[in-house]
């Protein structure tokens, strides 16, 4: 019995060292692009935004005070059209400029990231990909920063914001962010009207109960010299107008204050003028 067992134990040994080298082969092959499209596109699909910058505007309530975290790649729109074995994706650099670039459906570095072509415009040598991190509910999108020999330099982890977005501003995402995370809601407009006012703010921008305006827009980029001292909420009538009415704004606890914002003449830098509204967050009963 025991000559028996060694017996089947050597031809179960044998089977697997003399196993057809083309079953293996196969196995060890890389996905497909077609695999990788599956897999990647509807989770790359979407509108995110820079995950340390949510975090940060959230703490700080000030995207004045936040906008530092806003270098290099901070927002991305992915749709679900492939070009090819490439997908265009559309991005925001620096909160200021747009950006493009491709993702190519071959295998990555990670088991769940894809090669770009967005270059490190300091060392040419090194490489990006683009993968995603955690499981459904808490899924982000990684962006992965290798030297030459695959060491990874870094590391930006995005948020999903949308499904979609309304317009073609490579910024909407953030601006989306600071009007849901900071400005969002209802008002009781306790300073500057007569008599108490509902004042509501959406996070797509929209606003009512506040004079003749419907859409409200907060500076998210500060690149101008105009308005690089103090956080700014702009007011319109409508979609056609151009130029708002601006006010400086601060939050505190509860409530939202806005203040002239006065020109002056010596600087490009406009002044943190008196209160013109206090807006208490709250129904008005």
């Amino acid at each position: 019995m025991k000559s028996l067992c060694i017996s089947i134990l050597a031809c179960l040994m044998f089977a697997a060292c003399t196993r057809d080298p083309k079953i293996s082969s196969e196995a060890a092959e890389p996905p497909s692009p077609d695999s990788l499209k599956n897999e990647f596109i509807p989770i790359f699909n979407g509108v995110w935004a820079m995950t340390d910058y949510i975090k940060d505007v959230q703490q700080t309530k000030s995207p004045f005070k936040s906008h530092a975290k806003l270098q290099g790649l901070v927002a991305l729109i992915a749709g679900t059209e492939a070009e090819g074995d490439s997908m265009l994706i559309d991005a925001s650099w620096n909160n200021h400029e747009g950006f493009s670039f491709y993702v190519h459906f071959s295998t990555g570095r990670r088991a769940h990231s894809l090669p770009t072509s967005i270059p490190d415009f300091e060392v040419p040598a090194n490489s990006y990909e683009l993968g995603y991190e955690g499981g459904p509910d808490n899924r982000e999108l990684a962006l992965y920063h290798y030297d030459p020999n695959g060491k990874l330099l870094d590391k930006r982890l995005f948020t999903k914001i949308r499904n979609y977005q309304p317009d073609d501003d490579l910024a909407w995402g953030l601006q989306y962010v600071v009007n849901e995370k900071l400005i969002s809601g209802t008002y009781q407009l306790t300073q500057g009207a007569k008599a108490p006012v509902q004042v509501t703010f959406t996070p797509e921008g929209a606003t009512s109960g506040l004079g003749n305006f419907t859409k409200y827009r907060v500076t998210t980029d500060f690149i101008d010299a105009f308005q690089n001292s103090f956080d700014y909420i702009c007011f319109f009538e409508g979609e056609e107008q151009l130029n708002g009415t601006c006010f400086v704004f601060e939050i505190k606890d509860q409530s939202l204050y806005l203040y002239e914002s006065v020109p002056d003449s010596e600087t490009e830098i406009e002044k943190k003028g008196k209160v013109v509204y206090v807006l208490q967050k709250g129904v008005v009963n």
